[in-house]
C-alpha cells in the first residue's frame, strides 16, 4: 500500500509536469533561480551541494555556473547504490552518468560535514519539509548520515508541494522549501 501510495503521488506530478507550457516552466525557473540565489543560507555558504537538474526537474544548470565562481559547487554521482560527491568545475567536466544524469568527473569530496548549504530535488514535498523522491533512497540516505550538518532547501515548482506524503518513520524533512 505504501510504495503504491507513492507510485500514484510519482504518476501525478509526471502528468502535472508534462501538462505545463514551456513559458509557465521558464516563468517558474526563473522565479526559483532569484529565490535560490538570494537565500540568506546560501549567500554565508562557501561550500554548497547542488544538484544538475533533469529535464524534468526545476532547471539548476545556469545556477550551478553562476555559483561556481565564488563558491565551491559540489554535485551528486550515482554509484551502485549511493550518492557520492565531486566538485562541479563547469559544463564541459560533466559526463552522462545513471539514469543519464549529467555528472562531474572530479576527485571525490569527502568532508560531507563541510557542506554548508545543499538544495535537494524531490517529485514532490510537504509544506514541512519531508520529501518523496525518484524512489532510490539515495538523498534520504545522505540526509540521514550522521556527518550531514547542512541548510537543506527543497527545490520544487508549486505544484510538487503537497498536504502530505506517505512517511516512515526514518524521513528526515528539508530545512526550507521553495516559498510559492
Amino acid at each position: 500500500m505504501y510504495d503504491a501510495q507513492k507510485q500514484a503521488i510519482r504518476k501525478s506530478i509526471k502528468q502535472t509536469y508534462r501538462a505545463l507550457t514551456l513559458e509557465q516552466r521558464i516563468e517558474w525557473d526563473n522565479y526559483l533561480a532569484q529565490y535560490i540565489y538570494n537565500n540568506e543560507k546560501l549567500q554565508q555558504a562557501s561550500t554548497v551541494l547542488l544538484f544538475y537538474s533533469l529535464p524534468d526537474e526545476p532547471d539548476t544548470h545556469r545556477l550551478c555556473e553562476i555559483l561556481s565562481e565564488s563558491k565551491t559547487v559540489l554535485l551528486p554521482v550515482v554509484e551502485a547504490d549511493h550518492l557520492v560527491i565531486r566538485q562541479f568545475t563547469g559544463e564541459e567536466s560533466l559526463r552522462s552518468g545513471a539514469y543519464s544524469i549529467k555528472e562531474p568527473t572530479g576527485p571525490i569530496f569527502e568532508q560531507i560535514e563541510n557542506i554548508d548549504f545543499a538544495l535537494i530535488p524531490g517529485v514532490a514535498f510537504t509544506a514541512e519539509g519531508y520529501r518523496l523522491g525518484r524512489g532510490g533512497g539515495f538523498y534520504d540516505r545522505l540526509l540521514a548520515s550522521a556527518q550531514w550538518k547542512a541548510y537543506t532547501l527543497g527545490c520544487c515548482y508549486p505544484f510538487q508541494v503537497l498536504p502530505d506524503l506517505p512517511l516512515k518513520p526514518h524521513d528526515k524533512p528539508v530545512c526550507e522549501i521553495i516559498n510559492w
